[in-house]
């Protein structure tokens, strides 16, 4: 009956719909109002000195779990709260050359670890969580009609390197200018983390400029580069739109 159903779905409605909580590796679901999802907010936001130093401008300092419940609660009224998750080891997320909003990556043969696993000890058939992507707004509520965003990621330890980032990344973006209804994404990057400034512009994130020696990390300075997508570019990156 399932099968079925799935079926008559697909009669219907078209794949960039169905598949609009996945992408080629991957799940995302909402953050829920659970310790589980809290404490593991907790581990990718401040769970090791790579998350902090790499997608943050604090101090390369551990967090408490008081930060970790600021953060929780400004992320509620984000545009994007979700869940990056490996699919439930039953099952794959729906793939086809018939959708735009995929993304092609090596298969990943890696071992799993257990964190951000719910609930210890019994098998695993839910998504698991591994990361956090967030689109917010930079100039608040009240510079909505701008329409832009920013957008932030985060992976915990074990799950990076592995182009689960990009994927993410691309899945987000797509999900802002297809149904967030955004006019702009932007992002920063810094310059002491080449392999995500890389990956930004293999995206088709366009270097805005920079703040030159605006970073501290391991007692150099690097600059703080920020990144921009339009619309319009993203449009013609999907094929919605010629080249002119």
């Amino acid at each position: 009956m399932a099968s079925s159903s799935a079926d008559d779905d697909k009669k219907h409605y078209n794949l960039s719909l169905l598949n609009a909580w996945k992408s080629e590796r991957l799940v995302y679901r909402a953050v829920e109002e659970d310790d589980a999802d809290k404490a593991f907010i907790s581990i990718a936001m401040n769970g090791d000195p790579v998350s902090v130093s790499m997608g943050s401008f604090r101090m390369c300092a551990p967090g408490s779990l008081a930060d970790a419940s600021k953060f929780y609660e400004w992320t509620k009224n984000n545009p994007l709260r979700v869940l990056v998750c490996l699919p439930p080891s039953s099952t794959s997320p729906e793939t086809s050359s018939d959708t735009k909003m995929d993304t092609s990556s090596p298969k990943d043969n890696s071992q799993d670890n257990n964190l951000g696993s719910r609930g210890s000890g019994a098998k695993e058939d839910k998504p698991k969580p591994i990361g956090l992507v967030l689109l917010f707004e930079p100039k608040g509520v009240e510079g909505r009609h701008h329409r832009s965003a920013m957008l932030g990621i985060s992976l915990i330890p074990g799950y990076r390197g592995k182009g689960y980032g990009g994927e993410a990344a691309n899945w987000a973006v797509d999900w802002g200018f297809m149904r967030g209804n955004f006019h702009r994404i932007g992002l920063t990057a810094f310059g002491h983390n080449p392999r995500a400034i890389r990956c930004y512009q293999k995206l088709g994130f366009v270097e805005e400029g920079r703040i030159r020696e605006a970073i501290w990390h391991e007692r150099k300075w690097y600059d703080e580069v920020n990144f921009g997508m339009l619309e319009s570019e993203w449009e013609k990156l999907r094929g919605f739109r010629q080249e002119d």
